[in-house]
């Protein structure tokens, strides 16, 4: 296999990280997966334990982000939009800051501007951002796929989740 010119820039910029920030980091994600209020809260917790070992590393202010924004969603209901979406904002902010080539923030970001602030072409500009970056990362796909939806483009919307997937980026 030959590594791409951009994947060997990106893996050249890669930063060293406290493997006990990397080991909650990825126990976060797990527990995030999992959509229960109380598995969230338990994300959240060790995305701040991997921030409180590393505080520089993005992918755990992206997790936070996503799991205010999942604990004040209405579905979940488990906390106040008004005191999460702050901290989501805030989280995605320094995610970026840390991270710019950072897709999982971007997409992020992206859920926040869609599903908390109805900007529908700032949600369209950081998923269009996200997944030129990573065009197969899940959670960026199912939240691009739910801002197609959200302006009527049910196909579309369709189309991006159902596999093969096409590696391609927002239209």
């Amino acid at each position: 296999m030959r590594l791409t010119a951009r994947a060997a820039e990106r893996l050249s910029k890669v930063r060293p990280v406290a493997p006990e920030a990397y080991e909650a980091y990825l126990r976060g994600r797990l527990l995030w997966n999992q959509r229960s209020a109380s598995s969230i809260m338990k994300a959240a917790g060790l995305f701040e334990r991997a921030i409180s070992i590393d505080p520089g590393y993005a992918p755990a202010h992206a997790g936070l982000v996503d799991c205010y924004a999942m604990l004040s969603a209405m579905a979940m209901g488990a906390a106040s939009p008004a005191e999460m979406i702050p901290k989501a904002k805030a989280a995605a902010s320094r995610a970026l800051e840390l991270d710019p080539q950072l897709a999982e923030a971007h997409a992020s970001l992206g859920c926040i501007q869609l599903f908390f602030d109805w900007d529908w072409p700032a949600a369209h500009a950081s998923f269009d951002r996200a997944l030129k970056l990573n065009p197969n990362y899940p959670p960026g796909r199912q939240w691009y796929a739910e801002y197609l939806a959200t302006l009527g483009r049910v196909p579309e919307a369709i189309d991006e989740l159902a596999p093969p997937r096409r590696l391609t980026r927002c239209r």
